[in-house]
């Protein structure tokens, strides 16, 4: 597999993972946040300064002088129930403030079902993009033009419209995907299993108290299914697959519920990715183990858990590498970086772990431990001595040549332990200001 092909199989898992977290931390966030913003906006009635009052009743203020004499107004008739959120009034005029507040929350919390389903949607469709693109890669690339195709047909039409055998061969494999989807999910990855990886039973789990994959991806897909075809009512198959909501009526979804959806479908798609890897060996060159933990950096924070399987996987695949040891021990080390940063924004101590990683260690020898700033900084993580991670992190940073490195490595996530110290807060801002 050419250097090209490297490259069209990393953009197809590059495009789910964006694809995903533009999902989990743009648009979830900007829907709600702008849903939210919308109940105080209505044209007739200045809600906006309702929401002043509210916001002031949450706070517990009591002395309201500075406000302006319609925020005053308001906030002496209105009563806040702390405990329950609960408003109400005996005035004519707030009362009608808050009548027109509840049917903006109410038109806010229906247009946010609708796209929290839309996201389910979405979520399912760029899972789909990723197992339907990398059974065509395999078919196309790896295995040869008659196989899993030799009994598909083609129009006549659709002869005349490919214009070249590679063009009728791409069709076939087309028509075989969309065949394989339209079965059911099972079917699918089914297939997935048997042309893209080298396992053939799909019963892998989060963990011991978890569904498989299989079982919880049909779940998800059935009520991607309910969405799109069923108005959103809930179907027997889908009690059965273990949905809460009743038969006949309305699934109504919360944001943890679709952030569970995103999460879930982010965790399969990486682990599905990942025996893909494992069966094309062309795939662990060490510049695209670079390219794969590059991907995720920015991701840390918010999906440690998803991540922490690929950059055991890659620290596996370092050690493999006997091509050139400095380079596989320093790519090593920056993996394992990410692992300790995985486990720090999963508030687990990594040192409980820390025997899972002994090859790894082992890996690396005295002479690389005694020369490798990145080391360093990862094994002052691992001791707990702040003074060392302090002195560790400066050091590194200093090894870059110019001040714009060394500030755009200052931001990576491995440095967010280190945001409150007093002597790295100083040495950032003499970077900014001084250098």
């Amino acid at each position: 597999m050419d250097e090209k092909l490297l490259g069209e199989h990393f953009q197809i898992f590059e495009t789910f993972i964006v694809s995903m977290m533009v999902m989990q931390e743009t648009d979830l966030f900007a829907l709600k946040k702008g849903l939210d913003e919308s109940v105080f906006e209505h044209p007739g009635f200045d809600l906006r300064l309702f929401q002043r009052v509210l916001d002031l009743k949450k706070g517990g203020l009591t002395d309201v002088q500075s406000e302006s004499k319609e925020v005053q107004f308001i906030f002496e008739h209105l009563r806040y129930d702390a405990d329950s959120a609960q408003i109400s009034t005996t005035n004519d005029y707030v009362r009608s403030l808050i009548g027109q507040y509840k049917l903006e929350r109410s038109r806010a919390q229906s247009e946010l079902q609708k796209q929290y389903s839309l996201l389910v949607v979405n979520a399912c469709s760029v899972f789909e993009i990723l197992i339907g693109s990398l059974l065509a890669f395999e078919l196309l690339h790896v295995y040869s033009p008659k196989a899993y195709v030799a009994k598909q047909t083609i129009t006549f039409e659709g002869l005349l419209a490919a214009g070249s055998i590679e063009n009728v061969h791409a069709e076939l494999i087309e028509a075989f995907i969309r065949r394989s989807q339209y079965a059911s999910v099972a079917s699918w990855l089914n297939d997935y299993l048997k042309i893209c990886t080298t396992t053939k039973i799909f019963k892998n789990k989060f963990d011991k108290n978890e569904d498989d994959f299989q079982t919880l991806i049909t779940r998800i897909f059935e009520m991607r299914n309910i969405f799109v075809h069923n108005n959103g009512i809930a179907t027997e198959q889908y009690q059965k697959l273990g949905g809460t909501t009743d038969i006949g009526s309305q699934i109504s979804l919360s944001e943890k519920q679709v952030l569970e959806v995103i999460d879930a479908i982010l965790d399969t798609g990486i682990r599905l990715f990942m025996l893909n890897l494992e069966k094309n060996h062309q795939c662990r060159d060490s510049k695209y183990r670079i390219r794969l933990n590059n991907l995720p950096i920015d991701y840390l924070r918010h999906q440690p858990k998803s991540f922490k399987v690929l950059y055991d996987y890659l620290i596996g695949m370092a050690i493999l590498d006997g091509s050139d040891i400095k380079k596989s021990q320093d790519e090593c080390v920056t993996y394992l970086m990410n692992v300790w940063l995985c486990y720090h924004f999963l508030a687990t101590d990594f040192n409980v772990e820390l025997t899972n990683y002994r090859e790894a260690i082992n890996f690396l020898n005295d002479g690389m431990q005694a020369s490798n700033l990145k080391f360093e900084l990862w094994w002052s993580l691992v001791q707990k001595n702040q003074h060392n991670q302090v002195t560790a992190a400066i050091k590194f940073l200093e090894s870059f040549d110019s001040l714009q490195q060394k500030l755009n490595n200052s931001i990576l996530p491995i440095f967010d332990i280190l945001k409150q110290d007093e002597m790295f807060v100083e040495y950032i801002k003499y970077l900014k200001y001084n250098s």
